[in-house]
């Protein structure tokens, strides 16, 4: 999800946080990961949802299928156990 896909102005974690209310302040923050050795908005955002949210994968799965995040491929590669 830290790559744009086929020309899309935001990048898929982006879609996700704004989906689970994560405010823009802190989306501009997760940016910052681009910066970092290794850095990922998309780990952070993970995290942050996890920890502050208490969202699960399936919520995440969910978010990823809907119409306005769409990305049902991403899902393919998340195993649920």
């Amino acid at each position: 999800m830290d790559v744009r896909y086929k020309g899309q102005h935001f990048y898929c974690w982006q879609k996700v946080g704004t989906e689970f209310k994560i405010s823009r302040l802190d989306l501009r923050y997760l940016k910052i990961e681009y910066k970092r050795d290794n850095g990922s908005p998309t780990s952070k955002l993970l995290e942050m949802l996890g920890k502050a949210k208490g969202k699960t994968i399936s919520d995440l799965m969910d978010v990823l299928k809907s119409p306005k995040v769409n990305r049902p491929d991403i899902t393919t590669f998340i195993k649920l156990t």
